[in-house]
């Protein structure tokens, strides 16, 4: 009976194949392939059990299914036991397991899984309990338990995500010292505080499943990766913004403003034929990958800037989400293929206020905007063509450049570090990984032979955490 309402209910949530199911609930294509065909059934109150229940409300309620899932397992409310008697009709749980909402779990020692749990180990070197951090932090005590006992957890790169690191911060190292919150977070040392700070809001992330599955299904594109087989690109004719006249505006509004600004950019960095493109920002990146018809013409018209020798430099985010860094890898492995790209990231935290967007065509060009977070579509994007306005666009690009690190590199062979922990995934023949200290190298084992190296913190965890989870299952 499990098998057939766990296949209920990925078909209710709209979840697929095999590959989405994974993401969402946090587990490896190949198990979630077993618990489809019924291979594998875990125990109703297990841990595995638990964290599929967990998973699964979550995700229906992000998406506002809650109702339809009531609906079709015949219950007035789901919880953790109408989903447990549904899914493994006819048990019934304990009594004194009680009415626990899905996600709840048990307290153990600081292990670092749960965002809740260290949480809980920040608050509690501290010195602060629910209702202080609250008043500090002004939010709302409530939400702070429900974080610690694990029924709710924020996203990463959420504001209050950082406003908690923030203070957290601040009374650690005035109360106990850099070096109590160094043997918590197992650091040898802490470095400036916006790195700290940075370190300490990975650190309360680290995986809980749902990266193990984004890993996973990123490998697996790797796995199939051709440099040959490159989707279509447009021809020149059909991609390249007519050369600009008298009277071509000098802003542009909103996110589709900003797509028909980079063409324009884009267009005038190919009709030059040299020279190099300075990118950063640190908005959300929906505008440049959620659009398959946007996403082709700007892939175009990049391929056809490093075809005219033009070189590209952008500068990445130390706190952009897990699944953005994985997202932008995948767009660009194409260009990083070339050797044309350099990638940085910055060490500094975005911020929670403002996002801010600089693309610069030295010499010729720039797309500048700051604007409040959430604002996208009311921001004003500047388009300058002025020496004075290029100028200082540079020393503002150069200024983000000084202090950010190498963040990809790609080669068909690299030496990963000397020490690393070398693995290959049984559920993805043909990939290896090492991941050192510093680093994580994937390696494409079989023709075309391919390596990359990334030294971002939190891939590295992330590729880390991975290793863990598949070694204990």
């Amino acid at each position: 009976m499990f098998t057939q309402r766990f296949n209920e209910l990925l078909e209710l949530l709209g979840l697929s194949g095999s590959s989405e199911p994974a993401r969402v609930l946090g587990c490896d294509r190949s198990y979630i392939s077993r618990l489809r065909s019924g291979d594998r059934v875990p125990a109703p109150g297990s841990r595995a059990g638990n964290r599929l229940l967990a998973a699964f409300f979550q995700y229906a309620e992000e998406v506002g299914a809650l109702p339809q899932v009531a609906d079709h397992c015949g219950v007035e409310q789901v919880t953790a036991d109408s989903l447990i008697a549904w899914l493994w009709e006819g048990w019934q749980p304990p009594e004194s397991a009680g009415n626990t909402a899905p996600g709840a779990r048990k307290r153990d020692p600081v292990s670092g899984k749960l965002f809740g749990e260290r949480l809980s180990a920040l608050m509690d070197l501290a010195g602060l309990t629910n209702a202080r951090l609250a008043r500090l932090a002004n939010v709302d005590a409530s939400l702070l338990s429900r974080y610690r006992r694990g029924l709710r957890s924020p996203e990463r790169g959420r504001r209050i995500v950082e406003v908690l690191a923030n203070v957290l911060l601040d009374r650690i190292c005035a109360k106990e010292g850099p070096e109590a919150l160094c043997l918590l977070m197992g650091a040898e040392e802490l470095g400036e505080r916006e790195q700290t700070l940075a370190e300490l809001m990975n650190w309360l992330f680290e995986d809980t499943g749902k990266e193990s599955g984004l890993i996973e299904a990123f490998l697996s594109d790797l796995q199939r990766f051709d440099p040959h087989a490159i989707p279509p690109l447009l021809s020149p004719e059909q991609v390249l913004e007519p050369s600009p006249e008298e009277g071509c505006p000098s802003a542009y509004w909103g996110r589709k403003g900003l797509q028909q600004a980079v063409l324009r950019f884009l267009s005038e960095a190919i009709r030059a034929g040299e020279g190099e493109l300075w990118l950063y920002s640190d908005q959300p990146m929906g505008w440049m990958t959620e659009e398959p018809e946007f996403v082709l013409r700007w892939r175009s018209l990049m391929v056809l800037c490093i075809r005219r020798g033009i070189r590209i430099r952008i500068i990445h985010n130390v706190d952009r989400g897990l699944k953005e860094l994985l997202d932008a890898i995948r767009s660009w492995m194409p260009l990083y293929m070339s050797g044309m790209v350099e990638s940085f990231y910055s060490p500094r935290p975005r911020g929670s206020r403002f996002s801010h967007t600089l693309f610069l065509f030295p010499g010729r060009a720039a797309i500048s905007c700051t604007f409040p977070v959430g604002q996208e579509e009311k921001a004003r994007y500047r388009y300058d063509t002025e020496p004075e306005e290029l100028e200082a666009a540079a020393a503002f690009y150069a200024a983000l450049l000084d202090e950010a690190r190498p963040l990809f590199h790609v080669s068909p062979s690299l030496e990963p570090e000397p020490d690393a922990r070398v693995f290959s995934p049984r559920s993805v023949p043909g990939v290896e990984l090492a991941v050192g200290e510093r680093s994580v190298t994937v390696t494409h084992l079989e023709p075309p032979h391919l390596s990359f190296t990334v030294t971002h913190p939190l891939m590295r965890e992330a590729f880390a955490a991975y290793i863990e989870r598949a070694e204990q299952e």
